[in-house]
């Protein structure tokens, strides 16, 4: 096999986040597992998988509002471990694996980038007719205050679930 350049990709997972909370308000329907509750930490992670000519950034994290508003922190902002690895925003392609605030809060961090996400999962968020369209697609376009899913008017919908029945949403 005759491996070049485009063959080779570096992987970097970056540990943006933690918080230590416990199992019943990670895991849905914790309950139901009949086991007791305790403690665990919870990390949040985004990649970068890159070439010579190259980047893909999976996934861009929560956002600084978001998190605090969640009761989250950052151990490194997304945008800072970003400009650490020497990555310039206007020059990676962005995969969405799923629209989560905790997966899509900073894609204002990358104006100009293509984006990829699941077909499925766009029109999902994009669906007005859903009974909790409240919540929509996170948007590229520059709000007031960087939110993982600034609603058609602008406003934070940090304060909705995604998904009511999802664990993400807790």
């Amino acid at each position: 096999m005759n491996n070049t350049e485009d063959d080779e990709y570096e992987v970097v997972i970056i540990r943006y986040g933690t918080r230590e909370t416990l199992r019943s308000k990670v895991f849905l329907n914790y309950e139901a597992y009949g086991e007791s509750d305790g403690p665990i930490r919870m990390d949040y992670y985004f990649w970068v998988i890159r070439n010579a000519h190259r980047t893909f950034v999976v996934d861009t994290g929560y956002s600084e509002e978001c998190g605090r508003h969640r009761g989250r922190h950052h151990l490194i902002s997304p945008a800072t471990a970003l400009s650490f690895l020497g990555i310039d925003p206007d020059h990676a392609t962005v995969i969405v694996t799923h629209a989560h605030y905790d997966h899509a809060g900073n894609l204002d961090l990358f104006p100009h980038s293509t984006v990829v996400i699941p077909a499925t999962e766009y029109e999902f968020w994009m669906d007005r007719t859903r009974s909790d369209s409240s919540t929509t697609m996170p948007s590229k376009t520059a709000t007031s205050h960087t939110c993982a899913a600034p609603t058609a008017r602008g406003a934070c919908a940090c304060t909705r679930a995604p998904r009511p029945s999802h664990p993400e949403s807790r």
